[in-house]
């Protein structure tokens, strides 16, 4: 059975049905019951049934908990961004921009973006090194076509001397 394309609710129904019929049923389909070339009682198959039904209670507790966690985190994202410029402000215009005391609340100095000579430099090393490497941009694989070599003619075959008419060739 897939679950796939069943629902949770359609899912615990089967399965409510399935222990029923084990419980009702189960002692006259013998005390080991074969499926699929294993042999189960019907105290480990009514154990397989109970565990998926309470696996699906759990998993459906973990979900409800989850969305409130998830909710409760977009609420507290939404109150610390309120706040997050203002204390950046406060920082810097009581410490300065470039302090110790800045950079301890994370507020340091950014990064440096490359400047154009940087990223000219970096362009040029890559074509160098795709030189070095023998490696080839998709459009320059693409214009590589294998040639098929030409037939090479089968050799002559060798020519043998044929006996003047009237003579009979000895072996």
């Amino acid at each position: 059975m897939s679950s796939n394309n069943t629902s949770n609710a359609a899912l615990l129904a089967i399965f409510a049905m399935r222990i029923a019929g084990l419980q009702k049923y189960g002692p006259a389909l013998g005390p080991n019951i074969p499926i699929n070339g294993q042999s189960f009682t019907v105290e480990q198959l009514l154990a397989i049934y109970q565990a998926c039904v309470a696996d699906r209670g759990l998993v459906g507790s973990a979900r409800g908990a989850l969305g409130v966690l998830l909710a409760q985190q977009e609420k507290d994202d939404a109150a610390r961004k309120a706040v997050d410029q203002g204390i950046k402000v406060a920082v810097v215009a009581k410490y300065g921009a470039t302090s110790q005391q800045a950079s301890d609340f994370g507020f340091g100095k950014q990064p440096k973006k490359p400047t154009v000579k940087v990223k000219a430099d970096a362009v040029d090393q890559a074509a160098n090194t795709r030189v070095l490497r023998h490696t080839m941009g998709k459009k320059q694989r693409g214009s590589i076509k294998a040639t098929v070599p030409a037939p090479v003619a089968p050799p002559p075959a060798p020519v043998t001397a044929q006996a003047a008419p009237g003579t009979t060739p000895t072996k």
